[in-house]
């Protein structure tokens, strides 16, 4: 069943993400929805357990597949039997269920005997970019840029506050566009060149500070 799940294109669905910027070429696309079908055969695989879903940039290729109704539901009697519900990632507990949440290294240890190794696909901040637009997430309370000798710290106002990042104060102006900005191109970040922009962003879409626009 494997060799003829991976085989399944959609190539009316790699046309869409190409077309909305989610990837940048229809390779790209099917390599990402490659990654779709092997989630959801992980999540069928193992009924004892919740799988949550550990990319979001994988999530939101689900959701566009998803999007395409005829086209996925087709899709999923003939591989699973059934239709398969896509289940946010923020839904509330009870309606994952009481099942037990699987850590992602169980899930790449249930993937790899699958699969082989993990795709860097799972990996959301390795596809930014200096082209990535990235979204800042809303965290409820203030985050501020602090200098103090020599460094400029991201700051979330909690009680005690918590750094999100800690950097050479030289990249203080780009951390307060951060701060100011709902989104933004990678680009766009005054005060350093591309490289430097990425090593800025990377850590932060890791931390879920910031995310990857669809």
């Amino acid at each position: 069943m494997i060799p003829e799940l991976l085989s399944f294109r959609a190539p009316w669905l790699e046309e869409k993400l190409v077309k909305d910027r989610m990837a940048s070429s229809c390779e790209e696309a099917a390599r990402l929805f490659d990654e779709v079908k092997k989630y959801i055969f992980v999540c069928r695989a193992d009924r004892t357990r919740q799988v949550p879903m550990f990319s979001r940039r994988i999530d939101e290729v689900w959701h566009q597949f998803v999007l395409f109704t005829e086209e996925y539901a087709a899709f999923g009697h003939r591989f699973f039997g059934e239709f398969v519900h896509h289940t946010a990632n923020t839904a509330p507990r009870g309606e994952l269920g009481a099942r037990p949440e699987m850590t992602f290294d169980k899930y790449r240890a249930e993937y790899e005997a699958l699969f082989g190794p993990i795709s860097p696909a799972w990996r959301d901040e390795l596809a930014v970019t200096p082209d990535t637009r990235l979204i800042r997430v809303k965290f409820g309370r203030p985050i501020f840029v602090r200098v103090e000798e020599g460094r400029a710290d991201l700051v979330w106002s909690l009680e005690p506050p918590r750094v999100l990042l800690r950097i050479d104060a030289w990249a203080k102006d780009a951390l307060q566009f951060i701060v100011d900005c709902d989104h933004f191109y990678v680009r766009e970040l005054p005060g350093l060149d591309d490289p430097e922009r990425v090593a800025l962003c990377r850590p932060l879409v890791k931390g879920d500070f910031l995310r990857i626009a669809p």
